[in-house]
């Protein structure tokens, strides 16, 4: 069969969305099918630059095509005969982060009135598909409220390219919390930076990734000159490819990953765990917080200092306890992921 990946992409950002579609492009292709993609170079810096993308897109028919699995807003309007969709997202900036200081747009009339045209293609492209996924129950929830289609979750599947050299000695540990993956206000890196003004331990904190806000990025570093705290927090502001996130996962005592309301799982809480690692999380972190409180459900925070506080310092004080969890951590992890045989089966059928 042939089969197009239709997906959105902002050059040169690389996260998870971008990792699930290489990695459904390979198990696709182990399955002895024909693949190629659709990327959209997407431009959300005015409403303007959408529209013309969500123009665009609609009006490319996709031909010598099998089948076209839709991942992203706004590259799944693509028109052809066998769609379907596996949902990342909605774009939120549209939805329930308008009006909020995560969308860019204002909510004057003549600006709702254009983001209501777009909505509405975006109903009519999902409704034309012949089967409607989601990577996670948020997700669902949300087309379900926003748009009225009711889709399917199909989460995250684990990682099967890990470099996993998992370490019970606690003298191989270097006693800091990674805080990996892109750095933007919505992960709040930053809410990590400010509860160790309130930890009773020498905890440090590594925040390793790429950035996409220099000015959050100069404002984390601004905190942390102004309050001392140099020696306790380090910034490694790249990606990491996996070789390197291995060998600095396995030196970590921890893994601290707190987005706002997150729309799936989130592919560092599956390989904290994956890799034996505690992921620390906070309760209005969405579908990351439904996870971790179902496997570890101690290490779900409330969204305050002294609360985020008190779990680095268990983390730094326990390490008996802390390695004795680490290692019923990715057996259990299995108990909530689909395989991907489970998942291509349901997108190709």
């Amino acid at each position: 069969m042939k089969v197009l990946i239709a997906n959105t992409r902002e050059p040169f950002i690389f996260g998870g969305a971008e990792i699930l579609e290489n990695d459904l492009e390979k198990k696709l292709i182990e399955l002895g099918h024909q693949v190629d993609k659709f990327i959209i170079p997407f431009d959300h810096s005015n409403l303007e630059s959408v529209a013309d993308q969500v123009a665009f897109a609609r009006n490319v028919q996709i031909p010598n095509t099998d089948l076209v699995i839709g991942m992203r807003f706004p590259a799944y309007l693509v028109q052809h005969q066998h769609k379907v969709i596996w949902l990342v997202h909605q774009y939120r900036q549209m939805y329930d982060l308008l009006g909020t200081m995560h969308s860019p747009y204002t909510t004057d009339p003549a600006t709702l009135k254009k983001i209501h045209e777009m909505v509405k293609i975006d109903q009519i492209s999902l409704l034309e598909a012949q089967k409607v996924f989601t990577i996670s129950d948020l997700v669902t929830r949300r087309l379900s409220s926003y748009v009225g289609i009711k889709g399917k979750t199909l989460n995250l599947p684990p990682r099967d390219s890990l470099l996993i050299t998992n370490s019970d000695s606690k003298d191989e540990r270097k006693e800091f919390l990674l805080l990996p993956g892109r750095i933007n206000r919505m992960k709040r890196q930053h809410l990590f930076i400010e509860a160790l003004m309130e930890t009773r331990s020498p905890i440090k904190l590594l925040i390793a990734g790429k950035s996409e806000d220099e000015k959050y990025l100069d404002q984390m570093k601004n905190f942390v000159h102004r309050n001392n705290l140099s020696e306790r927090v380090r910034f490694d502001i790249r990606f990491l490819p996996e070789s390197d996130l291995s060998v600095i996962t396995n030196e970590a005592i921890g893994v601290g990953y707190a987005p706002l309301d997150e729309d799936a799982y989130g592919l560092v809480t599956i390989e904290a765990y994956q890799r034996s690692r505690i992921c620390l999380t906070l309760s209005d972190s969405g579908q990351v917080a439904g996870l971790v409180k179902s496997i570890t459900p101690e290490f779900v925070s409330l969204n305050e200092k002294k609360k985020i506080a008190k779990m680095l310092d268990w983390l730094y004080e326990n390490p008996a306890d802390r390695i004795l969890i680490e290692k019923s951590l990715s057996g259990a992890l299995h108990d909530f992921l689909p395989t991907w045989k489970k998942i291509l089966g349901e997108l190709i059928s």
